[in-house]
This record gives C-alpha cells, structure tokens and sequence, in this order.
C-alpha cells in the first residue's frame, strides 16, 4: 500500500509540474498576442494620424490659395515646408542631448547622399 502512494504521489507531482509547464506556456502565448496586437494598433494609429496631417496640409494649401492673391500651390507648398522645418529645428534645440547633422539636399542622387552621410558620420565619431 505504501508503495502504490508513493506512485500516486509521484504521478499527481508529474501532472503539476505538467500543469505548471502549461500555464508558464498559455502567459506567453497571451503575452505575445498582447504585444502584436498594441503594435498593430499602433500602426493603425499612426496611419490615421499621417492621414488627418494630409488632410490638413490639403485643406491649409486650398485655403491659402484661395485667400491670397499670385500664389501657386506650390509656393503654399513650400512655405508650409519651411515650417515644418523651423518647427523641426525648434524641437530638436528644445529637447538637448541630440547629435544631429545638417546636409544639403542639393542632388537628386541617393547614392551620393548616403555616402555624403556616411562621411559625415564618420566624421562625428573622431
């Protein structure tokens, strides 16, 4: 009799640890599935927020258009650039601790720019 509770006993230790072994295996799964899903929905998000900067930059192009006399749409273009720009700089100034470098955008060629950037960065690093 002794013999069959120690085999019982062995047996409900092996069905825990089996058990345990589950549980450990259905947090991570959900974990997992948890992550996926908030990087989804993040992208959703940032969908939606290029999509209403879109909007706004179509609906700021029309109205400025329409309200001033001589201007193209692509001088509206390029004055809504130039502040993005200056609101960029603004930012980077404003939160510190940033190495950022400036490079003219003066060739259509990407090969040249990212060379021209690698340069520059090797550059830094001396």
């Amino acid at each position: 009799m002794l013999r069959s509770l120690v085999g019982s006993e062995m047996c409900i230790r092996d069905r825990a640890s089996s058990y345990a072994a589950d549980t450990d295996k259905i947090k991570m799964v959900k974990a997992a599935e948890a992550d996926a899903e908030a990087k989804r929905l993040s992208g959703v998000g940032l969908a939606e927020q290029r999509k209403a900067a879109i909007l706004g930059l179509q609906s700021s192009v029309r109205n400025f258009s329409d309200n001033v006399d001589n201007v193209s749409d692509k001088d509206v273009m390029a004055l809504l650039m130039m502040n993005t720009y200056f609101d960029a700089i603004k930012d980077i100034a404003s939160t510190g601790h940033n190495s950022t470098i400036f490079m003219p955008n003066t060739t259509p060629n990407s090969a040249e720019s990212t060379q021209g950037m690698m340069v520059a960065l090797a550059g830094n690093r001396r």
